[in-house]
């Protein structure tokens, strides 16, 4: 009995010392892994659902049914620093009116998307222009803005691939980063769009927005949500150039009062209205 156990413990170190051996030629390759590997940026799996559930909150985080706003801009540039006062009047997301009415010298410019048409109007030559697409990407009234992100004219979930690029802690909050590259085949003013979102309250914290050649242009950093008429946004939009020859440079969009249940008719979204002060 005795001579059988120490045949069978025999066998298992032999066994044992045979695995090490086939193991050992393996080890360095491991440990490389354990090393290397584990620096890798970590890849997530998308989670679709709630992609959807973000990117649709903030493609209709302005837009309401009906509403009205009053809100204000402070431009500061290298050359220049100018403040405005808006009204603003929106009906889902195709109809929309942005009208000046400070300072006086501006009083009374209007931009309104009407459908797919962008019109811009200048009292002060009385004139009417149509925006075509080229000039979607061009500043809005001198600020860091464009004419594409006052109208609203970009539809993520329509032009873009999205994917998470990140999960993270940022000051105690759940932070999601989702990346948007544009789809192919489909004209889109930018290439990628890289967006940071509180998970829990769905608000956006950040987007970085890339031209067609990949270089960062401009930081959009939303601030200070607030509940307007029973829905929460951001109160303040910051638009940081990135490019080097702006540095220092920003525009700030502060909106002052929202009202989600104005009463208003479809009237305020023609051409007629739009020179009308």
């Amino acid at each position: 009995m005795l001579d059988s156990s120490f045949l069978l413990l025999g066998a298992l170190i032999m066994s044992i010392h045979h695995f090490s051996c086939r193991f050992a030629k393996y080890l360095p390759f491991f440990l490389a892994y354990c090393v290397l590997g584990t620096q890798s940026k970590p890849v997530y799996a998308d989670d679709k659902s709630e992609i959807n559930e973000l990117i649709e909150s903030f493609d209709n985080l302005w837009i309401d049914k009906q509403s009205y706003a009053e809100l204000d801009m402070k431009v500061k540039t290298s050359n220049y620093e100018r403040d405005l006062r808006m009204m603003y009047w929106g009906k889902g997301a195709d109809h929309s009116l942005v009208r000046i009415t400070y300072p006086p010298k501006e009083k009374g410019v209007s931009t309104l998307k009407a459908g797919k048409d962008v019109y811009n109007y200048v009292p002060k030559i009385a004139r009417t222009t149509k925006i075509t697409d080229a000039l979607l990407s061009q500043s809005w009234m001198g600020s860091h803005f464009t004419n594409s992100d006052l109208m609203r004219t970009v539809s993520i979930r329509k032009e873009y691939d999205i994917r998470v690029a990140d999960k993270k802690k940022k000051d105690g909050v759940e932070v999601w980063v989702l990346e948007c590259n544009a789809k192919p085949n489909i004209p889109t003013l930018y290439k990628k769009l890289v967006i940071q979102f509180n998970r829990k309250n769905r608000m956006p914290l950040e987007q970085k927005v890339y031209d067609k050649s990949n270089s960062l242009l401009r930081t959009f950093t939303y601030l200070d949500v607030k509940d307007y008429s029973g829905k929460n946004v951001p109160s303040r939009v910051r638009v940081t150039p990135e490019i080097a020859d702006q540095k220092g440079e920003f525009t700030e969009v502060l909106y002052t009062k929202i009202d989600r249940h104005k009463k208003f008719g479809d009237d305020v979204f023609s051409l007629s209205n739009l020179t009308e002060l």
